[in-house]
């Protein structure tokens, strides 16, 4: 376990990593295209498996946000007790009342809406030299459709709801993406 972190930490990227990025490409800057690579021969004890609509589509997505997102990492503990406290004492009544159990989730969609409503800028875009600031939060949570790619659900103006609506809202979005597939 041990090892994991520290493997982990020393490829995570620092917000110093990003600025050399930021600045060669400079605000605005435009993407150059993804050129996929060809398909290399599979190796010994390998197979080739042809991408999916969602995985060929996520994948595109995934490599052109690598190219223009300064992608970093913050960890945060957080003391978790008092909400686990709150949710198995609601959890049986809530399972009666509305069908599936009350994760963890809506409370950390509630805590994230939260956080971009007072830290604003956190909520941006970059369009030429300027910063356009939101204050709706549409809050996207990938779901992982049973490892045969991701699929993203928007709650849109999560802000306005509690955690009651946001834990429906997730479910029901969830559940509908999962039957689309």
């Amino acid at each position: 376990e041990a090892h994991r972190a520290r493997r982990a930490a020393a490829a995570m990227p620092t917000p110093e990593a990003a600025v050399p990025f930021v600045v060669a490409r400079g605000p605005g800057a435009e993407a150059e295209p993804v050129q996929p690579s060809p398909a290399a021969p599979p190796a010994l004890g390998e197979s080739i498996v042809a991408l999916n609509n969602i995985r060929r589509r996520s994948g595109a997505a995934m490599a052109r946000a690598w190219q223009v997102v300064p992608h970093v990492l913050q960890a945060v503990e957080a003391d978790y007790a008092r909400i686990e406290q709150a949710r198995r004492a609601k959890q049986a009544a809530w399972q009666a009342r509305e069908g599936f159990e009350l994760t963890y989730l809506p409370f950390l969609a509630f805590a994230v809406c939260q956080a971009l409503q007072r830290y604003d800028q956190l909520n941006s875009r970059l369009e030429g030299d300027t910063l356009v600031v939101s204050r709706r939060v549409h809050l996207g949570i990938a779901v992982d459709l049973n490892h045969d790619g991701l699929v993203v659900p928007v709650i849109r103006d999560a802000h306005d709801r509690t955690v009651a609506a946001l834990a429906r809202e997730t479910g029901r979005r969830i559940c509908v993406r999962l039957v689309k597939g």
